[in-house]
Parts: structure tokens; sequence; C-alpha cells
């Protein structure tokens, strides 16, 4: 992985990092395919020809929560911010 030493002194400097390599292009690839496979039709998804959202996307779409939270970001998010953490808020955007 990345170099995460840096990345939490980034946050703290900057308000945010990047942080690449998290996710495979095959769990990119999964992760895509289960949501074209939801069904799209309840109020939280938000469709127009600039946006398609998904608010409380872990609620929406459960199943995309193994992908998500892979070894690699939880190894990440353990090393950033301790042992303790949670989802606040979960919302998907596709923004072409």
């Amino acid at each position: 992985m990345n170099n995460q030493s840096g990345t939490k002194e980034k946050i703290d400097n900057e308000g945010f990092a990047v942080v690449e390599n998290i996710f495979s292009n095959e769990e990119v690839d999964y992760l895509l395919q289960i949501i074209s496979n939801t069904d799209s039709s309840n109020p939280s998804f938000r469709k127009s020809k600039d946006l398609f959202a998904i608010r409380q996307f872990f609620k929406e779409v459960p199943e995309a929560a193994n992908i998500i939270f892979n070894e690699k970001l939880k190894i990440l998010l353990s090393e950033t911010f301790g042992d303790i953490f949670f989802i606040a808020k979960s919302i998907y955007f596709d923004k072409p």
C-alpha cells in the first residue's frame, strides 16, 4: 500500500488525503455491477442526465459494505484513525 504515515498528517493539515490502490479493478467492477443491479425506484435514488446518487448508500446497497471495507481500507483506517470508527453517512455519487 501507499505511505500511510503521511496520510494522517495530510488529513490533519489539509482536511483530506488521496490514497491510491485501495481497491482492485475487480472490486470496482463488482461494486459497479452490484449498484447497477439494485432497484433504483426507491426515493433514496436520484437520477438526472448529469447525476446519479444514492442516499443512505449502505442501507440501500448493503452488500457493497463487504467490498468497500476490504482489508486494505480497514488497515488504512486503523493505522490512520485507530480501531474505533464507524459509518456516519453514506452517499454514492456518479457525476459525468
